[in-house]
Order: C-alpha cells, then sequence, then structure tokens
C-alpha cells in the first residue's frame, strides 16, 4: 500500500479541517501505514491571545483529531511559502528596474521562517518514506511537529538579495499594524533549529532565498 501526502486547499467549498480529516479517515479505511501531513501549529499552540486565526486553527483541528485516530503519521509544520512571492503577488512592479515587495505581516526587521516548497517539500516526503520501516527513524519523526522550513529571512534582506542578484532596486515598505502581524512579530517564530537538524540528518539539502530568485531570474 502507498503512502499519502496530505495537503488542502484552502479557500474551498469544504473546510480546511474537513478536509484534512478525510484524508485521515480514507487512510484509516485503506490500511496506508503512513500519512504525511502538512499543517501549522494552532494559536493556542502559539499562545495567542484575543481570538483564533482560522489559517492556523483549521489546520490544527486535523493534528488534534490525527492524534486520537490511530493512523501512522509524520507532522510536518511550514512556514510562508516562498513561492507566494509571485503566486500571491507579493511582490509589485513599479517602474523600470524598480520593484515592491507587500508581504507586510511583519516588521522589515524581523526573521521568520519560509518552506521553499517545490524544492524541498518533496525531498522531505521522499526521505521520511525510505526510513519509515526504521523503528529508531520512525520513533523521532514521530515524536513532535517537525517545523519543515528550508530558511529564516527578514523583509529587509528579501529586498536586498533581490536587488544584489536582479541589479533592479527592491524596497520593503513599512506596514500598518494588523491582528497578522502582531501574531507573527510575537509568537509564530519556531523555536526549533532552521532548517531542522532531523531532516538534516537523514539526507535533505534545503534551498535558501538566494537559490529561489536566481531560478526565478533563468526561467
Amino acid at each position: 500500500m502507498a503512502q499519502v501526502f496530505g495537503c488542502t486547499v484552502p479557500r474551498s467549498d469544504a473546510t480546511e479541517s474537513g478536509q484534512g480529516k478525510s484524508m485521515v479517515d480514507a487512510c484509516l479505511a485503506n490500511h496506508v501505514p503512513l500519512f504525511i501531513w502538512s499543517s501549522l501549529p494552532s494559536s493556542a499552540d502559539l499562545a495567542v491571545g484575543g481570538g483564533n486565526f482560522q489559517l492556523l486553527d483549521q489546520k490544527s483541528e486535523v493534528n488534534t483529531y490525527l492524534k486520537v485516530s490511530g493512523q501512522p503519521a509524520v507532522t510536518l509544520f511550514t512556514g510562508a511559502f516562498t513561492e507566494n512571492l509571485f503566486s500571491q503577488r507579493q511582490i509589485v512592479y513599479n517602474a523600470p528596474g524598480r520593484w515592491e515587495i507587500r508581504y507586510l505581516i511583519a516588521p522589515g526587521h524581523m526573521r521568520q521562517p519560509f518552506s521553499y516548497i517545490r524544492k524541498d517539500m518533496g525531498a522531505v516526503a521522499v526521505v521520511i518514506i525510505r526510513h519509515w520501516s526504521d523503528a529508531r527513524w520512525q520513533e523521532k519523526l514521530t515524536e513532535k511537529p517537525i517545523p519543515t522550513c528550508s530558511y529564516k529571512i527578514t523583509g529587509d534582506d528579501l529586498a536586498k538579495t533581490i536587488s544584489e542578484i536582479t541589479g533592479s532596486t527592491v524596497t520593503l515598505p513599512v506596514g500598518k499594524i494588523t491582528k497578522m502581524w502582531t501574531m507573527a512579530v510575537k509568537y509564530w517564530n519556531y523555536d526549533d533549529s532552521i532548517p531542522p537538524k532531523i531532516l538534516v540528518d537523514l539526507g535533505v539539502r534545503f534551498h535558501s532565498f538566494e537559490d529561489f530568485v536566481r531560478e526565478a531570474r533563468r526561467s
């Protein structure tokens, strides 16, 4: 029986918690030996006061469901997706040779965790599957959710890196304080080493933001 990698589709007819629970149920019904679940911590896990965040809490409902389900699983916590810079229009063209980053959930000087999904997530899934039959690694991989982030970088350094590689002028304007900003500044910053040591030890070679910019420039 094949292993299953689970990720949800946001802003769809089915909630992300509903999608995730359905995947767990399907894995159980089909005796799947390993479910790799791409998730996020809950706002409670991050000790966020003053309300919940659907972005976090719908996925975290599945984390709780998974723990009591009996389904063998590895849970991966992601950071901001590197690819969102283009897919979510977080960088916009202003004039010839001038761009502006509009990723404003945290101050420009704050280091934030990012996951380079296209380059790194597949490699992570492969090494987990390859080592799953080793009881020692299985115990380590299921001990707690793994912060599967490729690197940490500040917003200011995002702009600086793009400028240095492309020769363009890239700016990061000061954003206004929002609920998401407050949450990111106070709480969302994984304590574990980034990239995570357990996955580096398994042989994953994580990529950097510089790698992303250079590849984007070539394409």
